[in-house]
């Protein structure tokens, strides 16, 4: 049974799609309604939905906008069905970029509805046996495990990945030979077991810093799939020396405690105009004794560090193509467009218009 979400103003409008599906003999027995983008978001906070269907045109927050909201911080899976009219299907266009599932054309025809829930359910079903099937594969999997890769190992592996990269070789080629011997040389096993291990070490640093999470950066090719010792072991390094450089290029893997935490408050308030004097008065330093103690300890300004988490920030947004050039502006903290758009294009040498255009 199939738990579905009805966004939509118009209050008849809603109770007529609620009524057709209800007459539908499909696994759509649970459908709450939402008259509008933000209590639709409020309820998508509270409970879990299966899918969601919402008209396009409503006051306070559209479907465009709560589709882009759902993709940015609730779900980027989570089936969404658009509803528009042909006056404002080119509007509706837009969801495509924002990976919408399908759409229902106004007015509202029977065998229109049908079809598309008989799609959706059909994903939904799909869906659902895939993920029981990985989840029994990963339970197994992680019960064997923990014959070969302890505690003690995991944690082993988060700091060679913090402050000792040059040394995970040994580590990998290690534990890769307890894998070969424990699955007898199954690839896919082996692949399975290292992406577990890989998903646990990003789980772990993006719960610790939520800026890289926001950031969608761990971004792996499937190492399950690889045919070869060699190639899995290769690409099991790659994926985490990518999480050692992003630790490394963040200054995570400071061990003066002043610098992370000038860090790790600069990642938390990206959104905002960060002033020195702000710090100071956060971490109870002198702001002269933090910007001395940065520079020393990382050769960089604190300045430069500030603004080079914003552009990743903005670089990131604007390859996303969810928000436009002003609402970045505004989400990393920079209150003049002007001058947003200089700094952008001094660090990655396009405005941030022509970046948009070449990357989306």
């Amino acid at each position: 049974m199939y738990k579905l979400l009805i966004v939509d103003d118009d209050r008849v409008q809603r109770k007529l799609l609620i009524r057709f599906i209800n007459n539908l003999n499909l696994n759509y027995k649970s459908i709450k309604e939402a008259e509008n983008g933000k209590i639709a978001l409020s309820l998508i906070s509270e409970q879990k939905f299966d899918a969601i269907i919402s008209d396009i045109k409503m006051p306070i927050l559209n479907g465009i906008e709560l589709l882009k909201e759902v993709r940015e911080n609730h779900s980027k899976e989570i089936p969404i069905i658009l509803v528009s009219t042909y006056s404002d299907f080119e509007y509706a266009k837009q969801g495509i970029q924002f990976n919408a599932f399908d759409y229902i054309v106004k007015p509202l025809e029977k065998t229109a509805i049908n079809n598309i829930l008989v799609k959706l359910q059909n994903h939904l079903e799909i869906k659902n046996t895939q993920n029981i099937e990985k989840n029994n594969i990963e339970k197994y999997l992680d019960a064997s495990i923990e014959k070969i890769y302890t505690k003690e190992d995991e944690s082993h592996l988060y700091n060679l990945i913090f402050y000792k990269k040059d040394s995970l070789d040994i580590f990998i080629n290690e534990l890769i030979n307890k894998l070969t011997l424990f699955y007898n040389t199954n690839y896919f096993n082996i692949g399975l077991t290292l992406e577990n291990i890989q998903k646990k070490i990003v789980n772990s640093v993006t719960e610790n810093y939520k800026f890289i999470e926001t950031l969608d950066i761990f971004n792996f090719s499937s190492i399950k799939e690889l045919n070869s010792i060699n190639k899995i072991s290769q690409e099991f390094k790659n994926n985490l020396i990518k999480i050692s450089d992003i630790i490394d290029y963040l200054h995570l893997n400071q061990k003066n405690s002043i610098v992370l935490k000038m860090c790790e408050y600069t990642m938390k308030n990206i959104n905002k105009h960060i002033k020195i004097e702000d710090l100071a008065f956060e971490l109870n330093y002198s702001s002269d004794h933090l910007l001395k103690t940065f520079k020393t300890k990382t050769g960089t300004t604190y300045s430069q560090y500030s603004k080079k988490l914003k552009m990743a920030k903005a670089k990131f947004l604007l390859e996303s193509g969810l928000y436009k050039n002003y609402e970045i502006c505004q989400l990393i903290g920079y209150k003049d467009y002007n001058h947003f758009s200089k700094v952008f294009k001094d660090y990655y040498g396009n405005s941030p218009t022509k970046y948009r255009n070449l990357n989306n």
